[in-house]
């Protein structure tokens, strides 16, 4: 089982579509906020993506996404940074054409 975010100590995370599939950023908005994450909002990503990549904004040793690698069941080796202090999100997750492995179908959609 994986850890929920602590409370007070939420990552926040910027979710991207960077697959082209539309409602996609809407389903991982929705299962990532029942895991304990905080949302800061959802776009398209520039450019197409075959792989789901996390990008670290915060943490010099990628502790934010390592987590939501650990919680959406990806591994590390899709993570990557661009550190950015003054950026108000932990994470940017670009969703790619891989989703379907780690995102559930049952997610109910949050407008």
């Amino acid at each position: 089982m994986v850890a929920k975010p602590q409370v007070g100590g939420a990552v926040r995370v910027e979710i991207l579509n960077g697959c082209g599939e539309a409602g996609v950023a809407r389903r991982a908005r929705a299962y990532l906020r029942g895991k304990g994450y905080d949302i800061l909002g959802i776009g398209d990503a520039k450019g197409h993506f075959p792989r789901t990549i996390i990008v670290e904004r915060r943490s010099p040793t990628n502790t934010n996404a390592r987590l939501l690698a650990r919680t959406l069941r990806l591994d590390e080796t899709d993570v990557t940074q661009l550190l950015d202090s003054l950026s108000p999100v932990s994470v940017t997750l670009i969703i790619g054409e891989d989703y379907g492995k780690y995102l559930p179908d049952t997610v109910e959609t949050i407008q």
